[in-house]
């Protein structure tokens, strides 16, 4: 035995034998040219390494696997072969095993009696049935399950010469079965061996009896390089081409010859029964590779998910239907329509078939305009057994394809049922002489409905391709590895207008796509139909959905004069292809809009530049004039991976209000009358890198011309400023408060959106005119403004007359006409019932870290924290192209413009940021300032004061300074206030109250001092004595209070401050009982308004209660009177069809009563006339005589 050796794809793993593959490589692979194949040059002196490497077994021979081996090393004793002589394949693919009196099990346990082929035909004699139970034995001879054997009295199917083998002593899986069936029976586990066997059986099958009606074709026939005659060569370096229908078309797949092995060298794929032929092992290997793109990691699901291996070999189209109790009816209409177009012939007009079937498939009303097939190839059925849980690995347990065979309709019980002619392909009829016809009757089972359900899980009905006359595609395919980046467009299908239809027009629509279906995937690629109304407003529910990762196909049955809208969901790549009979449009969406309903269409498409994850950025902007109510449709097309992102939105500009969406489209509706107009815009939010894309934009109605009018715009490069800073707690709880500025554009639209770095705060973002809101919104964590316009708020740079220039003259000036100015402010607060969660939030630190000092002049700390790295993708605001401010904004100080700026973006590792995005039109310059009137309000305050007293300032700075120096000095001292059992210093706020701060000093103050720094500040009215006290007091004006103490007690406050040299009497301090019993009493409020709210609930409750029972009887009330209505109007409608009846019945009688007298009166007339006429020829003879 060669030495195994490792495939490039197999590595170390955890498949339990030491080795699992790697994840093949998404390949598209090249379409099939026959030219460039033949003329290839395939061998060389080195062994071929396919360069996409290993494949990916099915799970079940996955952990099998033990190594690979090179095709020839398999057997390295025998010389290697492609195909065997044919005349030997009969050997390989026939029955190993005799007619019998037995027949394959198809049941588990068969109690009820059954009948034979000839009495199931209805014309012939019953057949006696005689029970025999024979156990079935396994290799080792213990009994596995008793099987029914049926004896048929009639043997006129029987080849008398035949051997009379005894099923009891045989291996339950070489009754019936092929040598290459026998020969990969160890592979049986897999659900993909065991389709393909079948597949393979059936192919050789319909080859070999084919009379005609099927195309000649063996399952080795697409496997390259060939010889002169035809069949495939071995090629020595092992490089072979296979040949294989996926995506739409016919693909070129390349394949080495490296076979995987399991640990005793048996290759764990589909193997021949001749040990050195190679085509079985090698068409397994390229189906596998092309299987791989569409599997599931589901033990519940297929194992290659929708891939179908007919398809594959053949490019016939599946149409597939579960089988369920409930639509046992339906598959029996199909398949007696598909046997009445095997026996039917092509007839020289078309077949008129009704409509309203049951079940709309191809077959259910028999395939119409039979003179327009290109070849009379019919049309295949299957059934998939359903697998049954059992120890033992037998035919009637395992899961595998029948081909249904025929059907026929018989009574039973009194009642009409389908009765189902199946065969499971263990082996081929490949044309013995035991056969009479296409039956096999050990292998063949006549099932009843019930039994039909209860074994079989779906029906797949293979149309060929060749038999329709319209086949259209649509496939949108693209290099994985660079991205799609194109734009993708809905098609529409459009079936021309016919008031007469000479028949019911089919189409069938097939899809062909992939996608590995995993945990961590929601689901494949999905087509949704729907009926199509560009004036429809309201999302319509699809009629048909296709969700497949590999082969699927459903008819749809249209009806002349409608578009249908074909749109997909998915990233994957794909192929969408229509087939019929009929002729139909299957094009973009445009072409029907202008052709077939006559509309106007205005399209912008251009590339968006690359943007960085985690960011927010607009497409384009539209701004279109609406002068009077204008129906329109508006669609933004991006490619597959952005469709999920991007967001098109419709924004009045008279009000500012945007147009409700419904979900995140914006459905076609009625848009009112606007002076201003209304701007489109497309907005974009991605959370991965995106390269530059392309985009297009439609808009469609009757009335807008395609071209742009005088005061309509589009703009699609945008100036972008990007700020950011950390947030500073306020009384305000204002974010930022900023004055917007725009030059060098007489009027711009911007749009403007602020994020919070904590995502679950409101936020709203306001921007006023000469304090007058214009524009606000509110959201959690983010806030935008999408369209807003505003005027220039800069003068514009005066313009130098030419003419006078070149004289030397006087230079005048260019100025605008007179226009208001306008100051903008842009403002964001965090909202008012956010504070308290804010607060909770800030416990767990960071927010004190961010408070300013407080001998600070400066806001400080933000730029600091500015300096530390920047948190890549965490950013809920985009960074690209432009970048953060560095610094932040000083008063008076515009914020440049970062459009253009060169430095990295970034923003700082702060827990509590804000960030600013404002986009303008690439005409204008925003910049922004911080508003700074209210300071200057102040600071002009504070001047007129001291304008009115001079010195003031200088005086107040000095107590200031005295009082600091008192302190420091130890002369005052700070008396603990106790509260709640806690200490304070002097200046804390307890409660928006002023807590009195106790000082002593042991020296004498020097009154005459004090006197001179107080003088200024104590009114005209007052004097300072000493035996009195002064108190100062920032909530009321400043007062002197005389009284009667003894000298040297002064009190005076200043700032709610209370400076004290001596008191007389201790303050009241509130006691432990005290606040004890506010406890109590605060407890008892709780629980008073806790039972009351109780109580309130209940309640409420009840009345809902109440309410939804009404409500409940109302529905009942109204059902009842709906049905009663509908009987009355049964009623009614028969009445007036019995009416109408009699009145058509009398209407009749009468006409052919009055037709009759009609009658009878001509022909009296008609005989008066010629007895007139003969009396006058008579009197004429008589005058001449």
């Amino acid at each position: 035995m060669a030495p195994l050796s490792l495939s490039a794809g197999v590595k170390k793993g955890d498949t339990g034998n030491g080795f699992e593959e790697a994840e093949q490589p998404i390949v598209i692979w090249p379409e099939w040219n026959e030219t460039e194949v033949l003329a290839e040059k395939i061998q060389s002196k080195h062994a071929f390494e396919d360069p996409e490497g290993g494949i990916y077994l099915p799970r079940i021979l996955k952990r099998l696997m033990e190594g690979v081996k090179r095709a020839a090393d398999i057997n390295p004793d025998l010389t290697p072969i492609l195909v065997q002589p044919l005349s030997a394949m009969d050997d390989q693919f026939g029955t190993t095993v005799g007619p019998t009196k037995a027949k394959i099990p198809l049941l588990g346990e068969i109690t009820e009696e059954t009948v034979s082929r000839e009495d199931m035909m209805t014309t012939k004699a019953t057949s006696s049935v005689k029970l025999a139970e024979n156990p079935v034995a396994n290799v080792n001879g213990s009994t596995i399950i008793s099987e029914t054997v049926y004896e048929s009295a009639n043997e006129t199917t029987i080849d008398p010469e035949g051997p009379m083998i005894n099923i009891a002593d045989m291996d339950p899986l070489t009754v019936g079965t092929s040598k290459l069936f026998q020969v990969n029976r160890y592979l049986l586990q897999s659900e993909f061996i065991r389709s393909l066997l079948s597949c393979i059986h059936l192919l050789y099958e319909t080859t070999k009896t084919s009379k005609g009606s099927l195309e000649d074709f063996n399952p080795w026939d697409n496997i390259y390089p060939k010889a002169k005659d035809g069949l495939p060569t071995y090629n020595p370096s092992g490089k072979y081409m296979v040949k294989l229908f996926w995506l739409g078309c016919w693909r070129k797949i390349v394949i080495d010859d490296k076979i995987p092995v399991d640990v005793n060298g048996k290759p764990l794929m589909l193997c021949s029964s001749v040990p050195n032929e190679l085509w079985p092992m090698l068409l397994c290997k390229a189906l596998l590779k092309v299987a791989n793109m569409s599997y599931y990691e589901d033990a519940n699901q297929s194992e290659f998910g929708d891939f179908d291996i007919l398809t594959a070999l053949r490019g016939w189209v599946p149409e597939r239907l579960s089988i369920h109790s409930e639509k046992i009816k339906d598959v029996g209409i199909i398949m007696m329509n598909l046997k009445k177009m095997k026996t039917r012939k092509p007839s020289a007009s078309p077949v008129v078939t009704p409509q309203g079937q049951a079940r709309p498939t191809l077959a259910s009303v028999g395939n119409s305009n039979s003179n327009n097939v290109k070849s009379s190839i019919n049309s295949i059925s299957m059934v998939i057994r359903k697998e049954i849980e059992s120890e033992k690995l037998e035919l009637n347990t395992m899961s595998y394809p029948y081909r249904v065979m025929d059907v026929i309709e018989k009574t039973i019980d009194g009642h009409e049922e389908y009765v189902f002619l199946v065969r499971p392909y263990f082996s081929s009829c490949s044309g013995k002489k035991h056969q009479k016809d296409d039956s096999n009757e050990f292998l063949d089972h006549w099932v009843s409905e019930k039994e039909f359900t209860e074994l079989f899980k779906q029906l797949i009905v293979y149309h060929p391709q060749s038999s329709f006359r319209t086949i259209k595609s649509y496939s949108n395919i693209y290099d994985l590895t660079k991205g799609n980046d194109a734009v993708k467009m809905p098609q529409v299908l459009y079936i021309p207008d016919d008031p007469f239809p000479a028949n019911e027009i089919q189409i069938l629509i097939m899809v062909c796509t992939f996608g590995r279906i995993s945990p961590n995937v929601n689901s494949p690629l999905s087509v949704y139909v729907e009926d199509f109304n560009w004036k429809s407003s309201v999302p319509k529910e699809s009629l048909i959905r296709i969700n497949s990762n590999g082969y699927s196909a459903t008819l749809l049955k249209p009806f002349p004069g409608r578009g249908y809208k074909f749109s997909v969901d998915g990233t994957t790549c794909y192929s969408i292809t229509l087939l019929s009979m009929n002729d139909y449009m299957f094009d973009d969406e445009s072409k029907y809009f202008t052709e077939k309903c006559g509309l106007k269409i205005r399209e912008f498409e251009e590339v968006a530049p690359p943007q960085q994850p985690g960011s927010w950025s607009l497409l384009f902007k539209h701004q279109v004039a609406v002068p009077e109510p204008t129906f329109m449709m508006a669609n933004i097309h991006v490619p597959d991976s952005l469709s999920h992102t991007t967001i098109l939105h419709a924004i009045n500009n008279d009000t500012g209000i945007p147009v409700p969406l419904i979900g995140l489209n914006l459905y076609p509706q009625l848009y009112p009358a606007s002076k201003s107009g209304y701007t489109f815009l497309a907005e974009n939010r991605c959370t991965t890198n995106r390269p530059a894309m392309k985009w297009k934009f439609r808009l469609i109605s009757e009335s807008i011309p395609p071209v742009l009018a005088e005061k309509e715009l589009i703009s699609t490069k945008m100036n972008l400023l990007d700020l950011s800073e950390a947030y500073v707690p306020n009384k305000h709880n204002t974010l930022y408060r900023f004055v917007l500025k725009i030059k060098d554009a007489p009027i711009n639209n911007i749009s403007i959106q602020t994020a919070f770095s904590i995502p679950s705060i409101f936020i709203k973002l306001t921007l006023y005119d000469n304090d007058v809101e214009i524009a606000s919104c509110q959201g959690k964590g983010l806030a935008t403004i999408y369209s807003v316009v505003i005027n220039q708020t800069e003068e514009p740079v005066p313009v130098k007359s030419s003419k006078d220039d070149k004289k030397g003259g006087p230079v005048p000036v260019v100025t605008p006409a007179s226009a208001p100015k306008h100051r903008y402010i842009l403002q964001a607060n965090i909202l008012h019932t956010e504070i308290e969660k804010l607060s909770s939030i800030s416990l767990s630190g960071g927010l004190d870290s961010m408070r300013p000092s407080s001998r600070s002049s400066k806001p400080g700390s933000a730029a600091a924290k500015k300096k530390k790295a920047p948190i890549s993708g965490t950013s809920p605001m985009p960074t690209q192209p432009a970048t953060i401010s560095a610094q932040p904004i000083p008063s008076n100080t515009p914020v440049a413009n970062t459009a253009t700026s060169a430095v990295t973006p970034g923003f700082p590792e702060v827990e509590f940021n804000w960030y600013l995005r404002i986009i303008s039109t690439d005409a204008a310059t925003v910049t922004v300032v911080r508003d700074t009137e209210k300071e200057d309000r102040y600071r002009a305050i504070k001047e007129s004061w001291e304008q009115a007293t001079p010195g003031r300032m200088n005086r107040a700075k000095e107590l200031r300074e005295l009082y600091m120096k008192q302190v420091e000095a130890g002369n005052i001292q700070n008396v603990n206030i106790n509260y709640n059992d806690k200490g304070y210093k002097p200046w804390t706020i307890i409660k928006n109250s002023c807590p009195t701060v106790l000082l002593t000093s042991s020296k004498q103050p020097n009154h005459d001092r004090l006197g001179k720094l107080l003088g200024p500040l104590i009114p005209n009215n007052s004097r300072l004595k000493s035996p009195s006290m002064v108190q100062f007091n920032s909530r009321s004006s400043t007062q002197v209070l005389e009284s009667d103490e003894a000298p040297g007690m002064v009190n005076f406050s200043v700032k709610g401050k209370i400076l004290e040299e001596t008191i007389k009497e201790a303050p009241t301090i509130l006691q432990s009982t005290d606040f004890e019993a506010r406890t109590k009493l605060r407890i008892q409020n709780i629980e008073h308004h806790t039972e009351i709210h109780g109580e309130l609930v209940k309640s409420r409750l009840g009345d809902k209660e109440k309410r939804a029972n009404i409500k409940k009887l109302f529905i009942e009330m109204i059902d009842r009177k709906l049905q009663e209505i509908d009987g009355w109007q049964k009623v009614d409608n028969e009445k007036r069809e019995q009416y109408r009846h009699r009145i058509t019945i009398e209407a009749e009688e009468a006409s052919a009563k009055l037709k009759a007298a009609l009658d009878a009166a001509a022909d009296f007339l008609a005989r008066e006339q010629a007895a007139g006429e003969e009396s006058t020829d008579k009197k004429k003879k008589v005058v001449k005589k």
